[in-house]
């Protein structure tokens, strides 16, 4: 989790992101990406994806069973990275 971030190790994190040209930042769909949002934000041009990596998706939804939340991580992680 994010929460204990401090500015320093933030403003770090976005000089990586800068310098390397990371177009994604991946969070997990079940927990607040509140840190990445900010890092987002920070740095500018940067998707923020969310990924099912410790629960399955709702009922109903596109990532409801093992093989259909491989498939959604999959499908989202090649459209972030284009």
């Amino acid at each position: 989790t994010g929460g204990g971030a401090s500015a320093g190790v933030l403003a770090e994190l976005a000089d990586v992101i800068e310098r390397e040209g990371v177009r994604a930042i991946f969070a997990d769909a079940s927990s607040p990406s509140d840190l990445a949002r900010t890092l987002a934000e920070e740095v500018g041009d940067v998707a923020v994806v969310e990924l099912y990596s410790e629960s399955l998706g709702g009922k109903g939804s596109d990532a409801d069973s093992y093989p259909a939340m491989m498939r959604t991580n999959a499908q989202r992680i090649a459209d972030a990275l284009g």
